[in-house]
């Protein structure tokens, strides 16, 4: 699972084309390809998808369509190349030679056509590797010690060291126009729009583009079709992505026709919703896992330090039940039923290499009450449910709870947490907010919160969350404040490995070190569920980080 796209699970000549996004997705003509209206349950808080604050998933669906990428991952788990025609690999020294596409080309709506070329490449590279710039991740980037373009047309990488993940390489905007992008400052571009910033029209490479005054902050943003597309070209005129952060407003608007299609995280409304008339329901698993994160030490947090104390953190695992939770919110409910706990984060169930290094924090309320008596705490249960809360040293176990708010499962998934943890002495408190991803996860404003990460089939870049944050250049993902340096050496070691046995061995290493340090707990891994009126045509899941829109230029509406 490749963390470097890893996303966080959420004007006047175009005037008239916005406003007809905003009525009944039913009532779209389909004249001129018609228009498809998400419901999207994430509004980005920028574009650029390379830099801190850009992690969002549903900014990375807005860029897609946008933007190329070298391969694309299919709904079956492979790569299959898409702006280039073929990548030669040699090992000896580790090699790769892209091979771009003829016909590829960057068009400005109204502007000029420039061909996508081996410099764009280069500039690429360059661009991720500079330090002044907040990139998220620079895995396998930061490997490649010598470049040159061979031809406009062909570009060759040599690495200091293998790169298992190579495929993952120049995903969507990591393939940048230099002609549009050299010389500006890569922190400011496409904060609130996918422009060139030279000339102040929109650019593309994909088969959509976002127009000037397209993204009308806090209702909706538009994308118009490209018509100088250089593959196969959307058969719809426009896609508007309308944010509904609350989940039952998306379950009213799917039904009301209001959009036509949502790609929900698991809720309750789902269930009805497989049989309702006009519907149909798409259901995937892919690697998607939920899991709650502790502060321990990064940015403005943690508010409550007993969280640095590895003790604390066993004590609030053994107190949680994760089995019970997943049974009631998920089995009971038939949203997803036989759904198992997830007992590793990274190799997920199904996996022939899962292990499952978490089963050891089972729940186990005595074992939680025992472990604050050991250090000394005062005033909590002597029992399971015997009522008071922990004080330790004069810092009362206390602490605030985290998730996007508007998310009905979440709150759920609290709830429970609340309960099972009062039973043992320890408080949590509710601290839901709308900008829990885009702003209080980067900067550390929290104590434990509830997310879930969306992955690739590969598993190289995990050093990027896991690993040991340094600067501007190393694992800035990891919003705990986590650091051990043997975990980061494992995971880096296992960008390098190309053998896939001794990957997942390498991963698997990392993992009882990590399970030891227990900075996050896995909950469970989320079936996804991709949910269109029957009037649309084509769409297919994938439960990938490339979303439903994997394929939308093949998409219509009857």
């Amino acid at each position: 699972m490749h963390r470097y796209k890893l996303w966080l699970l959420a004007g006047l000549v175009f005037t008239s084309l916005i406003v007809a996004g905003t009525g009944s997705a039913s009532s779209q003509s389909s004249k001129a390809g018609g228009t498809v209206v998400f419901g999207a349950e994430q509004e980005p808080g920028i574009l650029n998808t390379d830099i801190i604050g850009g992690n969002l998933f549903w900014g990375a669906e807005v860029v897609s369509p946008v933007f190329p990428t070298a391969y694309r991952i299919y709904p079956d788990y492979s790569f299959r190349p898409e702006l280039v025609s073929t990548v030669k690999v040699q090992s000896s020294p580790f090699r790769l030679t892209y091979y771009i596409k003829k016909n590829a080309v960057w068009n400005e709506p109204g502007g000029k056509t420039v061909p996508i070329t081996a410099q764009d490449f280069i500039f690429s590279v360059k661009t991720i590797m500079t330090k002044d710039f907040k990139i998220l991740s620079q895995t396998g980037y930061e490997d490649i010690k010598s470049m040159k373009a061979l031809n406009a047309k062909t570009v060759r990488l040599t690495f200091s060291k293998p790169f298992a993940g190579w495929r993952t390489l120049f995903g969507a905007q990591a393939v940048m126009p230099n002609f549009a992008l050299k010389g500006e400052d890569f922190n400011k571009v496409w904060i609130n729009d996918l422009n060139d910033p030279k000339t102040g029209k929109p650019i593309s490479g994909g088969p959509f583009y976002l127009p000037n005054g397209g993204w009308d902050r806090g209702k909706q943003l538009t994308l118009l079709r490209n018509p100088k597309y250089w593959g196969p070209k959307a058969k719809l005129a426009r896609a508007v992505y309308r944010f509904l952060p609350d989940t039952n407003s998306t379950a009213e608007a799917i039904r009301g026709s209001e959009v036509d299609v949502i790609y929900p995280q698991p809720q309750l409304f789902l269930v009805p919703l497989r049989h309702a008339s006009g519907i149909k329901t798409q259901v995937g698993r892919g690697p998607i896992y939920e899991h709650i994160d502790f502060n321990v030490g990064f940015g403005k947090g943690p508010f409550n330090d007993l969280l640095k104390q590895l003790w604390m953190r066993q004590a609030i695992a053994y107190g949680i039940d994760r089995r019970a939770m997943v049974d009631a919110l998920y089995t009971k409910t038939d949203i997803a039923p036989g759904l198992p706990v997830l007992n590793d984060p990274i190799v997920l169930t199904g996996n022939k290499y899962y292990k499952g290094h978490w089963k050891v924090y089972g729940h186990n309320a005595k074992k939680s009450i025992s472990i604050m008596k050991a250090h000394g705490c005062t005033g909590g249960p002597s029992t399971p449910g015997a009522g008071g809360v922990w004080s330790c040293n004069g810092t009362k176990a206390s602490f605030k709870f985290k998730w996007k708010s508007g998310n009905q499962l979440r709150q759920l998934s609290f709830e429970a947490m609340q309960a099972q943890l009062k039973d043992v002495g320890i408080q949590l408190i509710a601290d839901d907010t709308p900008n829990a991803l885009t702003q209080d996860l980067p900067g550390g404003n929290y104590d434990i919160i509830l997310f879930a990460w969306v992955g690739s089939p590969d598993i190289t870049g995990n050093d990027a969350i896991y690993g040991c944050r340094s600067g501007s250049t190393h694992a800035q993902d990891n919003n705990q404040g986590y650091c051990n340096a043997k975990v980061d050496k494992l995971l880096v070691a296992t960008n390098h490995e190309l053998n896939s046995a001794k990957q997942f061995a390498l991963t698997n290493q990392a993992l009882v070190l990590m399970a030891k340090d227990l900075t996050t707990i896995p909950l469970f891994q989320k079936p996804t569920y991709l949910v269109y009126r029957t009037a649309m045509k084509g769409l297919k899941e994938n439960p990938t980080n490339e979303g439903p829109v994997w394929n939308i230029n093949k998409w219509t509406k009857t």
